[in-house]
């Protein structure tokens, strides 16, 4: 199991668990998983992921919050919440794997 925390744009601290063992090692970046998190209304905070490697971006987001989970390798279902209401819709996704939050 590997977990994955943002340090900055470039560089990133990676958190290896096995069993009850953790390894903290430093990363550099490229993209195919993304993990994004709710800034504001229109700017999203994005976490991208490639094996070991992480980096965070902004991106302008329409939604308030948006989560998203890997379904096969190029269509995900898209969990989107505006206040109590939620609406799952089936999107493209370029990345092997996306999760939102």
């Amino acid at each position: 199991m590997t977990r994955m925390r943002e340090r900055n744009s470039t560089r990133t601290t990676m958190r290896q668990c096995d069993d009850d063992s953790a390894t903290i090692r430093w990363r550099q970046y490229e993209s195919t998983m993304a993990t994004m998190r709710e800034r504001d209304g229109t700017m999203t905070r994005m976490r991208q992921y490639d094996n070991d490697y992480a980096t965070i971006r902004w991106r302008e987001c329409e939604n308030a919050m948006t989560r998203m989970r890997k379904r096969e390798s190029t269509m995900t279902r898209m969990r989107q919440y505006d206040d109590d209401s939620a609406t799952i819709r089936w999107r493209e996704c370029e990345n092997a794997m996306a999760i939102m939050r």
